[in-house]
């Protein structure tokens, strides 16, 4: 006895937003600068759009922001934090954001980074943080010996 199929469906995908953040390694602008850098990505991964996504650094007290910045979108600082509202992020897109900040005393900290949108399916994947390490505090110097300037002795 053969079965016989006398229709078959196809199965339709649901669609799915889904926003996931992710950060780059902290690390110098420039050699024998204190200011530390680094980037968030934060990408729609699901097979829908993300609506209204709002990414939030928590900054620790140690460091003062510099700049926040990313094309085409708003961010703002304050003291401890800062937050960019990306909008809706199309499936498949990604956004970055770019971060500088000083360090006023030297040691190991942590930034926390979290994303909230209205139609995330995933939280699993909305945070993450970077460590920030400052051997050398803004508006302290160098050690000497390194070489140029200073006076000439006569």
């Amino acid at each position: 006895m053969q079965p016989q199929i006398s229709a078959a469906a196809c199965v339709q995908p649901v669609a799915m937003a889904d926003a996931a953040v992710s950060a780059s390694p902290a690390k110098r602008q420039r050699p024998h600068q204190p200011a530390l850098a680094y980037s968030v990505n934060v990408s729609s991964v699901g097979t829908a759009a993300v609506n209204a996504v709002t990414v939030t650094l928590t900054i620790p007290p140690a460091v003062t922001p510099q700049a926040i910045t990313s094309n085409m979108v708003s961010c703002s600082m304050g003291p401890g934090i800062a937050t960019c509202d990306l909008g809706t992020l199309a499936a498949g897109s990604t956004r970055r954001i770019d971060v500088v900040l000083l360090g006023s005393q030297a040691g190991t900290f942590a930034s926390s980074i979290s994303l909230a949108a209205n139609n995330d399916a995933f939280a699993q994947n909305n945070a993450t943080s970077v460590s920030l390490t400052i051997t050398q505090p803004s508006g302290v110097s160098p050690p000497a010996g390194g070489g140029g300037g200073g006076e000439v002795p006569r």
